[in-house]
């Protein structure tokens, strides 16, 4: 089975009929906002957005620390300061907590090694010292998966609290076997579910699927913008390459 963080769901015409996202081009802007969740996660609940996006974190840190050990204790000492302490100085003008996070992950770092060789330096002076091109592909790549897990967790527990609903089954399925047709995946579904669903009711399913996991996407990149507006979602998703899976779920 594909992977949580690469299964892409196969390209289709977006449906009509689900109650989350259908209708964005008619509520305009304002009103689509105030739909979808725009609390920044991290202020209001530091510990879960840590926990959430604490792989793309461990990941940077060993870009920058070669050691293992030493990068398990950076990676320690930063996520208890930041549980301790949350993330209540980012700068709102900067819009991307994304951009806010790898610089104060970067900074811990930094200090690290100079504590370790006995250079302490100004944050002036660690907010200019280089970083290989490496590490910021790493840290965008890392973050991306982390959103794409996210929207995968969140449509699974959707279909477990739904009545006969198979919305992460039959998006998986249908994004590792891109290329079968409806009744070859009708099939394949229904045996792994124990639930008969006929190739109409696998198209619905698939149809409304398609339509959550993008909700689920847009929810979480307006989670990591300070200010969410539509242009900054935009933005963010054509940034991490997110934007062809929600194609059709933004208002114009």
């Amino acid at each position: 089975m594909a992977s949580d963080v690469d299964s892409k769901p196969s390209d289709s015409n977006p449906s009509t009929d689900s109650s989350q996202v259908e209708s964005y081009s008619q509520t305009g802007e304002r009103m689509w906002l105030n739909r979808i969740s725009t609390r920044w996660t991290a202020v209001n609940n530091p510990t879960l957005f840590v926990k959430r996006y604490g792989r793309a974190i461990r990941k940077y840190i060993a870009t920058l620390i070669r050691d293992p050990n030493d990068a398990e204790e950076v990676e320690q000492d930063f996520m208890l300061r930041m549980v301790q302490k949350g993330f209540h100085t980012a700068d709102s003008n900067k819009g991307k907590f994304r951009y806010y996070l790898i610089t104060i992950v970067r900074n811990a770092a930094m200090q690290w090694l100079c504590r370790r060789n006995q250079m302490p330096l100004p944050i002036e002076t660690l907010e200019h010292m280089p970083v290989s091109e490496h590490s910021q592909l790493e840290w965008t790549s890392d973050w991306r998966k982390c959103i794409l897990k996210a929207a995968w967790k969140a449509l699974d527990k959707y279909q477990q609290r739904t009545t006969n609903n198979l919305f992460c089954t039959v998006l998986r399925v249908s994004a590792q076997y891109e290329n079968a047709d409806s009744p070859t995946l009708a099939k394949m579904v229904s045996e792994m579910s124990g639930q008969t669903l006929t190739p109409e009711a696998f198209r619905k399913q698939l149809s409304r699927a398609r339509k959550r996991f993008a909700d689920h996407i847009i929810q979480e990149v307006a989670r990591t913008l300070i200010e969410p507006s539509l242009d900054g979602i935009k933005d963010e998703l054509n940034c991490l390459d997110l934007m062809k899976y929600v194609e059709g779920y933004l208002p114009e």
